[in-house]
């Protein structure tokens, strides 16, 4: 018995150490002045840390609005923020990966003074805003990208029509 605890223990600290390891956020190489990389690694750090942990889910605002503070960068930080929806989805936190990459988007719009409803109006595609941030970033092929390949979330039911399948009136019979 004791063998077989310590094996299940070590499976979970292995699982532990493999989550971790899969999805670490690093700040891109290129688009990181001198000045701000410092900021750029903390604020991939704590995204490292808030996703490994799993403390992600529910604190979406104040970790868009600290990692946009604490970058400096708007092109990195988006960079950044759409890794860190990426590292979700991964996990199969699709609709979580999708409010965090949505909470980004609308954070930008609203720092360069415009509205977030183009982001609903162009989930996979760039927005005018962050055309404008990304116009002379050395990011904005990887953002394109990135946001291309983002999986939609599972669609919400509610105040919609009943997904439940009513049972069909039987025919009458040729006999009646």
């Amino acid at each position: 018995m004791k063998i077989f605890l310590q094996l299940v223990g070590c499976i979970a600290i292995g699982c532990v150490f493999w989550g971790c390891k899969t999805c670490t956020i690093e700040p891109p190489p290129t688009g990181v002045q001198t000045d701000k990389e410092a900021g750029a690694k903390a604020a991939a750090s704590a995204l490292t840390t808030a996703i490994s942990q799993g403390s992600i889910e529910g604190n979406y605002r104040n970790i868009v609005n600290t990692t946009y503070a604490t970058v400096g960068q708007d092109d990195v930080a988006l960079f950044m923020l759409l890794k860190a929806s990426e590292c979700e989805s991964d996990k199969g936190h699709v609709a979580q990966a999708n409010q965090l990459l949505d909470m980004a988007r609308i954070q930008l719009a609203k720092r360069h003074d415009a509205s977030g409803a183009a982001v609903a109006e162009n989930p996979t595609t760039l927005t005018p805003v962050e055309k404008k941030v990304l116009k002379t970033s050395p990011l904005k092929e990887d953002v394109k990208k990135t946001l291309e390949a983002t999986k939609p979330a599972p669609t919400s039911t509610s105040g919609s029509k009943p997904t439940h399948k009513t049972k069909p009136k039987p025919s009458p019979s040729p006999s009646q």
